[in-house]
């Protein structure tokens, strides 16, 4: 599993570099913040030995590729839907509070 969530931070943050670079308000604060949840979250779990139930770790992966995906067709200018970028970086956003929360 530390693989897998090593994975998901890898292709969080290239996916989160290709929507700022072509949303102009996507950068914020708030979004940083969510995005730094996963590397708390890894680290915590590797402190405390612990792992993510394969139900949180699935749903984590599945809103990391769909974020990833839509970042990517934007950025190669595939698509033009920046709102829905948008709403699949909020619900990433939304998965990763409720680990958090769970933790």
């Amino acid at each position: 599993m530390p693989n897998r969530l090593l994975k998901a931070q890898s292709s969080l943050l290239g996916a989160y570099t290709k929507a700022g670079a072509h949303i102009e308000d996507f950068n914020t604060t708030e979004r940083y913040n969510s995005m730094q949840k996963l590397a708390a979250i890894r680290t915590r779990l590797a402190q405390e030995g612990r792992s993510l139930p394969n139900h949180q770790l699935s749903s984590l992966e599945s809103a990391v590729s769909s974020f990833s995906s839509k970042a990517g067709r934007l950025h190669i200018k595939a698509t033009n839907d920046v709102q829905g970028v948008k709403d699949s970086f909020e619900n990433l956003a939304n998965v990763l509070s409720q680990i958090e929360q769970s933790l």
